[in-house]
């Protein structure tokens, strides 16, 4: 590791899952070029004992699941650095998977800044919202998950967990809405990064791996919980119907953004921007144009 000139803190969010989050730990320790200050928000206090092995790292123990957006919210506390990493504990990281980070940060000082995720064998980024989330949201961006890694960093579209926040910024917008306790906090303060006008920047250079380890039998019932999602997906739609039916950003939202902010959207879907297209659009063209009956 560098030491010295400290720039991000990590903060980690464990529940039941301490195996993931040691493994996890272990690979940020090996495997990192720069110093961290990296912080465990341990929510089971009876096992607080399974972090003694890890000297170097600042373990904070409650007696309540706070929950993603809570616990992330509550960590944020404790973060002594201009910067900070929201890491889920089922990622893993290669050797010098940050070795250009610091010099990233320094160099464009952004506002925030995604990285590379590679998950499940798919390298993807940060522009749009997948899978189940196509029904409630999609973020265009210019990039691809192909994007060269000749460019340091390009504009974005889509703050996520994997991101690195400028703290002063994160604490000024609010946080996340804790409302959010699984999921979804990453979308709402997308949002409210877009209507405080802070740009989004993308990396190609810094590489995490999310496995999307499900290994917990409580933990796999209480993320597949749809009716706890679908009520999350309406307090998002209602917080934010206001502001997307006026095309906030470049976010479209298929049951409130109008018909013809979604035909912007779905040409710049088709086109791409700046030379890049986009990576899976046609589920999302093919839901935007059947919702709003687009030829």
């Amino acid at each position: 590791m560098v030491k010295g000139d400290m720039m991000v803190s990590i903060v980690i969010l464990s529940h039941l899952r301490v195996e993931l989050t040691k493994r996890c730990l272990e690979q940020l320790l090996n495997n990192s070029v720069n110093e961290y200050e990296i912080i465990v928000i341990n929510q089971v206090k009876e096992l607080e004992k399974e972090f003694d092995s890890f000297s170097s790292i600042k373990v904070i123990s409650t007696d309540k699941n706070l929950g993603v957006a809570g616990g992330r919210n509550f960590g944020a506390q404790f973060v002594n650095n201009p910067y900070v990493l929201f890491l889920d504990n089922d990622c893993t990281m290669d050797k010098d998977w940050d070795k250009d980070l610091y010099r990233i940060l320094k160099e464009y000082d952004p506002s925030f800044l995604t990285c590379r995720l590679i998950s499940d064998a798919v390298t993807s980024v940060n522009g749009i919202i997948d899978c189940k989330f196509l029904d409630y949201c999609s973020f265009p961006a210019e990039l691809v998950w192909v994007v060269s890694d000749e460019k340091d960093i390009v504009e974005a579209g889509y703050v996520r967990g994997l991101s690195f926040y400028k703290l002063d910024i994160f604490n000024s917008l609010g946080q996340f809405d804790d409302t959010f306790f699984i999921g979804f906090e990453d979308v709402d303060f997308t949002l409210k990064v877009m209507k405080n006008g802070y740009k989004i920047h993308h990396t190609p250079k810094v590489v995490v791996k999310h496995l999307n380890d499900r290994t917990n039998e409580t933990y796999n019932k209480i993320r597949v919980d749809r009716p706890r999602e679908k009520e999350l997906c309406k307090y998002l739609e209602s917080k934010w119907e206001e502001d997307l039916s006026k095309g906030l950003g470049n976010a479209m939202l298929l049951d409130i953004t109008p018909k013809e902010i979604v035909e912007k959207r779905i040409k710049q879907l088709l086109e791409g921007v700046n030379g890049y297209k986009y990576f899976n659009t046609k589920t999302i063209i093919k839901r935007a144009k059947l919702k709003h009956g687009i030829e």
